[in-house]
């Protein structure tokens, strides 16, 4: 909170937008800190490459086929076919704060 607080008389901002991956957080400091709940996304998913989470936005099917995979196929289809799985993490709860 202390932090915040410099932050906030320091900058002096409109508002401020925060995430809490679900994994780790409820969001309960963002609400002491007065910041309301504004969504809730839905669950995400990654991959596993050697023992590595990466992020799906690397595998997207416009890349997989112009590395030569075949365009019929469909990138969770494709990436099954390498034995590449997925994960899905929580989602996340994202936080507002708007000035009074």
């Amino acid at each position: 909170s202390k932090l915040f607080n410099y932050f906030i008389e320091k900058y002096n901002p409109e508002s401020v937008v925060s995430y809490a991956d679900r994994r780790w957080s409820q969001g309960n400091l963002y609400e002491k800190l007065g910041f309301k709940l504004y969504n809730e996304s839905k669950p995400n998913y990654f991959y596993i490459l050697n023992e590595k989470r990466k992020n799906r936005f690397n595998f997207r099917k416009s890349i997989l086929v112009k590395n030569g995979f075949d365009k019929n196929k469909s990138e969770h289809k494709i990436m099954l076919n390498r034995g590449i799985y997925r994960i899905y993490d929580c989602g996340c709860l994202c936080y507002i704060w708007k000035k009074i």
